[in-house]
């Protein structure tokens, strides 16, 4: 009834393989199942003879191996067979690649829809460019080619560099390798909160677009987004552009070209602090020459000027010596005149004052001669004086009184002086009682 209904005619048929089974007899056993948001709506049997194996692997090329595989969504056409023993299955009789690339491309495109609406295609692309990047950890499959290309490059550099790479092992095909990946990049940024790290590398050598297609996941991708240092990507041929590339900080067409670029950037980083070196070299000797040069001038300056002081203070001192010389010199003559002048003034005026000295006294003397005792005591007057002690000043007597005979007392004459001694005191007018 089948091959009634169906006439035996081929029916495009889009389904994704949930396993696959090689024959050593060529052939290929598949499961094919069709899901929607998870859960399975419809499941098949389905088979590849070894002929259609044959014309398929032509047709499909270096993309067979990657179209036959777990978790592949296929577009094949295929007839409608049924089996007494194994029942109703697909008879895949060809594939069609272009509808199974163009079905990549669309997925491709809504994820970067989903990446730029999650403001993620360009979020790793903030860190800083590491500089001199020497600490790395290396996400690769060590198998893989790609992996001995980039480490040959690293380890055989022309300068001699050397990188502290820590591997992540991870396997970069198979339905599986999109989830190691995603589960790596998470490790490498809990390494990065431990130590310092400068970038993390991602590196997968060449392969079919569907072999790169795990690269376009959109888990994958959130992680390189979110991942807390630079992420660099190495990731198939020349051609190749995939989902990482575009998220990641920076891309490299190929392993050996991200390996070289990482060696570029510690040889520009060395050549750039050699450049700085150099420069601060060339000032410091420009400096060092400069302060030599001051430094001479000042040894020149310390060496010359106290002479040249020396030379200027003597030639000060002499001439204000001789300056003094001549002031002193004419200070002295100057003075000497003044001297001169006022011995002269001083002897006329001492003179002067000598001779009306002379004067005075010879007056005084003419009043002394008139007025002293004298020419009284020459017309027969004296003067008694009495000391009533012996030592003590005599004085001249007016009365009695104080005397008592005895007591001795000087008489003075105009010829001399008679000493005397008291033998009687006769008052000469009794009514002066009180003089006695």
């Amino acid at each position: 009834m089948l091959e009634e209904k169906t006439g035996g005619e081929a029916f495009w048929i889009r389904a994704e393989i949930s396993k696959i089974t090689a024959a050593r007899s060529g052939h290929f056993y598949l499961d094919l199942v069709e899901e929607v948001n998870g859960s399975q709506r419809a499941k098949m049997r389905a088979s590849i003879w070894k002929g259609s194996a044959s014309k398929i692997r032509q047709e499909l090329g270096d993309e067979f191996d990657q179209v036959l595989q777990n978790g592949r969504e296929i577009v094949c056409q295929a007839q409608i067979t049924f089996h007494p023993v194994f029942g109703f299955s697909l008879n895949i009789q060809s594939i069609d690649l272009g509808s199974m690339l163009g079905e990549l491309e669309r997925r491709k495109q809504a994820t970067v829809a989903t990446l730029r609406a999650e403001e993620a295609l360009d979020r790793n692309k903030q860190w800083p460019r590491p500089l001199a990047p020497q600490r790395i950890v290396l996400i690769a499959s060590p198998d893989t080619a790609g992996y001995s290309d980039f480490m040959a490059h690293i380890e055989q550099n022309e300068f001699g560099y050397a990188l502290d790479l820590g591997v992540i092992p991870v396997s970069v095909q198979g339905e599986k390798a999109a989830a190691q990946i995603t589960a790596a990049l998470e490790k490498a940024d809990r390494i990065a909160s431990l130590t310092p790290i400068d970038a993390v590398v991602l590196l997968r050598g060449g392969g079919s677009a569907l072999d790169l297609d795990i690269f376009n996941d959109l888990n994958l991708c959130r992680q390189i987004a979110a991942a807390s240092r630079p992420v660099l990507t190495g990731i198939g041929h020349e051609t190749d552009l995939v989902l990482a590339d575009i998220v990641a900080h920076r891309s490299y067409k190929t392993p050996t070209d991200l390996a070289d670029g990482l060696i570029d950037d510690l040889a520009n980083f060395e050549s750039a602090a050699i450049e700085k070196l150099k420069y601060i070299a060339r000032t410091a000797e420009r400096h060092t020459v400069s302060s030599r040069e001051q430094l001479t001038l000042w040894q020149l300056n310390i060496s010359e000027r106290p002479l040249a002081r020396l030379k200027l203070f003597h030639s000060l001192l002499s001439n204000t010596g001789l300056q003094l010389a001549q002031l002193t010199s004419g200070r002295l003559q100057q003075q000497q005149l003044n001297l001169a002048s006022i011995r002269t003034r001083l002897q006329a005026h001492a003179t002067r004052a000598l001779a009306l000295q002379r004067e005075r006294i010879d007056g005084l003397q003419r009043t002394l001669n008139v007025l002293g005792p004298g020419q009284t005591l020459a017309r027969g007057f004296s003067i008694t004086r009495h000391a009533p002690k012996a030592g003590s000043p005599a004085r001249a007597l007016t009365s009695l009184r104080g005397l008592q005979p005895g007591d001795r007392i000087t008489t003075t004459l105009a010829a001399g002086v008679i000493e005397s001694e008291i033998c009687q005191l006769t008052p000469t007018r009794k009514t002066h009682d009180h003089d006695d």
